[in-house]
């Protein structure tokens, strides 16, 4: 009988290697992008929207698949305040979403 264990990796300290440490300033932001697009429904409404260009919200919640409304409301609500994505108000129900 095997058993699978995981590898112990060695983590680098920060600065060492080939790339120098980055300042404060620019990890803070990296930091603060990378918890903006980090969340499971964020990053699959992203790849939607970028494989399929605008959508409307009912096709945008089928496309992601298993995202409740509510979720994909207020998914989609973070992304625009985030600057992430632009909401196009039609005179018609349900709007729709795309990338800037």
């Amino acid at each position: 009988m095997e058993s699978i264990e995981q590898a112990a990796i060695p983590i680098p300290e920060p600065g060492a290697g080939p790339w120098p440490k980055a300042a404060p300033e620019v990890e803070a932001l990296v930091r603060e992008m990378i918890g903006r697009v980090a969340d499971k429904w964020t990053l699959l409404i992203l790849e939607v929207l970028e494989e399929h260009g605008t959508l409307r919200f009912t096709q945008l919640g089928e496309r992601v698949g298993g995202i409740s409304q509510k979720m994909l409301t207020k998914t989609l609500r973070q992304m625009e305040a985030d600057g992430l994505l632009r909401r196009t108000v039609h005179p018609v129900i349900p709007p729709a979403w795309n990338t800037p």
